[in-house]
């Protein structure tokens, strides 16, 4: 495993899906629903309000309207909708620094709304770009577990439509499952994880991820680790308080819990985030020894 001080858990984020909608209380207080709701303003024109100009301008819609929205009591709210994001799909293959790349932090990839074409196009880039570890996260295991385990899906990300993989050179695509994904599944207390370890453990993948944020409980993992007795070395644990307004609590001592069943079973874990008593950010530097854990697991051939 390898060691990263840093404050994220990834280099550099990939978002090729827009939209989700809540899949429990982990999603309460939703970031990403906040700020895509911040930016779903409607077109329209806005008077020019520049120095020497009169008159109105032209405002484009925001990248998320339609996708989210305020309600009338100002709380950000999914509508459901999810797309993929076109302009966005190719970027990693001109990314040429290797990276550690979060898949869709603004949506959900596993969404039902999405159709399979675009996940196969997603993991046709992926498969690309050896060169980049992506981490994927989802809330809806049973779904990932249904696509990733479609003996078709093979084909269909091979000579999937456009032509982008042919010329590129996905002739040579090997077959899922990439060694440059980790597969993760997010849950946020102990019902939530087992039902994730428990979808997770029958989703083929060359590296798997649980994510425990927000954490709003203590969380044995002992069945979890057991069942992967020998496989320490492709499991990842990432855990971590809930940030941001309205941010619930979380006890030092269900991070500690974690972090120690972890380092007994050999597992990489990165603790993202604590917070004191009034709900504020710790800095990395003032935190317990014990809990300072950043690393990732090692990915090779």
């Amino acid at each position: 495993m390898t060691t990263d001080k840093g404050g994220q858990w990834w280099t550099r984020s990939w978002n090729v899906v827009r939209g989700c909608s809540p899949m429990g209380a982990g999603c309460d207080h939703c970031w990403a629903a906040r700020m895509a709701a911040r930016f779903s303003r409607d077109a329209g024109q806005r008077l020019n309000l520049n120095k020497g100009e009169r008159g109105f301008r032209n405002i484009p819609a925001g990248p998320f309207h339609g996708i989210a929205e305020f309600d009338v009591e100002g709380n950000p709210r999914w509508t459901r909708r999810v797309e993929l994001v076109e302009s966005m799909l190719e970027a990693p293959l001109h990314w040429r620094k290797p990276q550690v790349i979060a898949v869709s932090l603004m949506g959900d990839w596993c969404h039902e709304n999405l159709p399979d074409e675009a996940r196969d196009r997603i993991f046709a880039v992926m498969a690309l770009c050896p060169q980049h570890v992506f981490v994927t996260l989802t809330k809806r295991w049973q779904n990932q577990q249904r696509y990733l385990a479609d003996a078709k899906r093979d084909d269909r990300i091979k000579w999937g439509p456009g032509g982008t993989w042919e010329r590129k050179g996905l002739h040579v695509f090997g077959g899922y499952p990439l060694r440059n994904i980790i597969i993760g599944a997010s849950a946020w207390d102990q019902a939530s994880a087992d039902e994730a370890w428990r979808w997770l453990s029958q989703t083929p993948a060359a590296y798997r991820l649980l994510c425990l944020e927000p954490l709003l409980s203590s969380v044995d993992l002992s069945n979890g680790l057991r069942d992967r007795a020998g496989q320490s070395a492709n499991l990842w644990v990432i855990c971590g308080g809930e940030t941001g307004p309205g941010a619930r609590p979380c006890e030092w001592g269900w991070i500690r819990g974690i972090v120690e069943q972890c380092k007994a079973a050999g597992v990489p874990v990165w603790v993202k985030a604590l917070l004191d008593d009034k709900g504020r950010k710790v800095p990395f530097e003032n935190w317990p020894q014990g809990l300072q854990v950043r690393q990732r697991p090692e990915i090779g051939p």
